[in-house]
């Protein structure tokens, strides 16, 4: 009866309700990904981590910068108050000059990747519609070239358009203008190339100085520095906007590689010519052309990477790769005898950044989160995570201030950090979202109160594609627990299939500093360790009664994988959450009799009967946290009667 209803105001709401850009977006995407024809799928997916290239070197151009002002700042006499103000006005030009640099990038990469799906979906549908006529007589290889010419079609109406009529039809005055100041520039240039200069340092020194001859040369003689920013910012305008045709550019090794060794692509150097997205997607067609490796073993690899996040397999995985040996899963069922729901449990010891927000960089798993986030946006397959924001970082001096946490100063630091590293091509940029959020805030202040939260959109996090953000004030649990139940009944309603709780609720200053913000228990192992265990009883009473309410009303939809199917609930692993100061390990007998000590590191990690994990991390959890992990797994399968 639901599913009905629910088709009903589908359709009648298509019918009268006015279209958006962005809908169709969604939709040409979503098509585009679940098409039979995989080599669209992994355009998309190269595509992407192109432009993530892109903004990783915009990001270390801009590191290097800083460093070399710093460096310079620390040669200079200190004592002078002149050098040190002009240390502080480069920093500050360094710092807008990156954010203007961000901004550009990311809309020019935005509006074109928007672009190229559309043109892509076009395309796609006039070839299948052609195809269709022809099913009984087209064979795999006809479609194959198909797939290969059609991305090779839509990238060439997106970055080379052909010059409408108003172009050609310029006067011949205007013609000779331009054509004689080309001529100027390249005399120009060909001056400073004879002093000794690279053709690419007098373009730059040209441009510094609006095609003053002198003042270029006197630029490159006196300020080299600045040519070569001049030269970078150059590059970085060229990796969005450049253009190629595909019978000009270069001869590349083939990208398609077996994906038991990761891929890394080249670094791009001051020799290199900026990325050009037309002879990128040349020599993905040739990469196409030149393969027998089939794109749905290529996916497999890339989330079987992926998935080794998430403990689901640990088949060659590198030391530093992997998680946390503590995770146990387990299934249960609610609901009365007539409805009954299966959900799955989840509970694991992870660090939130390294983890969860922004595990170490590895490209091809880089690749398997593009691959997983491209096949779960646009349906009912929402992973999503809560955060606590704690109220006061979110106000000075009686009003709301949100510029410190949007800015990444705040809490969650890792969540931001990983948002800026790349373009969120689906949603708008986390810090314009909260923009929004804080604006609607101004105007209910009421709802700005312990237990409210609010919601973020992402693309581009590992695992995750919503982000709830739940406020938090003090020590009260009430407030916070009805934010959790309300967080739960928006998971249900609008179908997310997982969420990841953080089961002690503790903000990020209890976790960083747990010495100066935890209660005066910290010292106290007994009671500290009941705070902690009410503190997760608590969520977990609330998780368990959501999920039984939720169940009572889904049982005609679950068959269709709809509603909260997976909760996972993760504990820090640093040990200072849940003791002061860790015990001495007792001594051992050797075959002597004398005691010896051993070492935290040389104690075996204990594994549990599901975890199928067996190589601990760098920050592997101690022998304490443990203890901590068996106990509050007890009391999870005590809680809901499972074994």
């Amino acid at each position: 009866q639901r599913q009905r209803f629910i088709t009903a105001y589908q359709d009648h709401t298509l019918q009268y309700h006015s279209k958006h850009d962005q809908d169709d977006f969604s939709r040409a995407f979503s098509a585009l990904v679940k098409c039979p024809w995989t080599s669209i799928f992994d355009a998309l997916l190269d595509l992407e981590q192109s432009y993530t290239t892109a903004m990783r070197q915009l990001m270390a151009d801009h590191q290097e910068t800083i460093q070399s002002l710093q460096n310079k700042h620390a040669q200079m006499d200190h004592q002078n108050m002149n050098h040190f103000t002009n240390h502080v006005e480069e920093l500050e030009l360094a710092q807008a000059t990156y954010a203007s640099d961000v901004l550009q990038l990311q809309q020019s990469q935005r509006q074109e990747y928007c672009d190229f799906v559309m043109e892509l979906y076009r395309e796609y549908l006039l070839r299948t519609s052609s195809l269709t006529d022809q099913s009984s007589s087209t064979t795999d290889p006809i479609k194959t070239m198909a797939a290969k010419d059609l991305i090779t079609t839509a990238a060439a109406r997106v970055w080379k358009k052909e010059p409408t009529s108003a172009a050609s039809s310029l006067s011949s005055s205007s013609s000779k203008v331009e054509r004689r100041s080309s001529t100027s520039l390249d005399k120009l240039v060909q001056d400073i190339q004879e002093m000794g200069f690279t053709k690419d340092q007098a373009e730059a020194a040209l441009a510094l100085t609006k095609h003053n001859l002198e003042q270029a040369i006197l630029v490159l003689v006196e300020q080299p520095k600045q040519v070569e920013d001049q030269m970078r910012k150059i590059k970085r305008r060229s990796l969005s906007m450049t253009a190629l045709p595909p019978d000009l550019s270069p001869s590349q090794p083939s990208r398609r590689r077996s994906l038991q060794k990761p891929y890394t692509p080249p670094p791009l150097s001051s020799k290199q010519k900026g990325w050009s997205p037309i002879s990128f997607l040349h020599q993905q067609k040739q990469a196409l052309e030149n393969t027998n490796l089939s794109s749905v073993r290529k996916l497999g690899g890339w989330l079987g990477k992926a998935m080794e996040n998430l403990g689901m397999d640990n088949d060659h995985t590198d030391l530093s790769m992997a998680t946390s040996p503590l995770v146990e899963s387990f299934t249960i069922t609610l609901g009365t005898a007539q409805i009954k729901s299966t959900l799955n449990l989840r509970l694991m010891v992870a660090d939130v950044t390294s983890d969860v927000l922004d595990p170490p960089l590895d490209e091809t798993r880089e690749m398997g989160y593009k691959a997983q986030n491209a096949l779960r946006l646009y349906t009912r397959q929402l992973s999503a995570l809560i955060v606590l924001v704690e109220k006061a970082e979110l106000t000075s001096k009686g009003s709301m201030d949100w510029l410190p946490y949007k800015t990444g100063h705040g809490s969650n630091p890792s969540l931001f950090e990983r948002c800026m590293r790349s373009t969120d091509l689906h949603f708008p940029n986390i810090d314009i979202q909260l923009d929004t959020i804080a604006q609607d805030l101004q105007a209910h202040p009421h709802l700005f109160d312990q237990g409210s939260f609010f919601i973020t959109k992402h693309s581009q996090l590992p695992m995750h594609q919503i982000v709830f953000h739940l406020l938090i004030d003090g020590d009260r649990r009430h407030p916070l627990m009805a934010g959790l139940r309300h967080i739960l009944k928006v998971c249900s309603r609008y179908d997310i299939h997982s969420i990841s709780v953080p089961l002690l609720m503790l903000p990020d200053r209890y976790l960083d500093q747990p010495d100066m913000w935890m209660p005066a228990t910290v010292d106290q192992p007994q009671q500290h360790g009941l705070w902690l265990a009410r503190r997760s009883e608590n969520v977990m009473k609330t998780v368990k009664g959501c999920l039984m309410e939720a169940s009572r009303g889904r049982g005609d939809t679950k068959m269709d994988g709809f509603g909260l199917q997976n909760v996972e609930f993760f504990i820090p692993v640093q040990q200072q959450v849940y003791m002061a100061d860790p015990p001495a390990p007792p001594p051992l007998l050797n075959a002597s009799g004398s005691a010896t000590y051993p070492s935290t590191h040389a104690l075996p990690a204990a594994s549990t009967s599901s975890s199928s994990l067996t190589i601990p991390t760098i920050k592997s959890p101690t022998p304490h946290v443990e203890q901590i992990f068996q106990q509050l797994r007890a009391q999870l399968v005590q809680l809901f009667r499972t074994s």
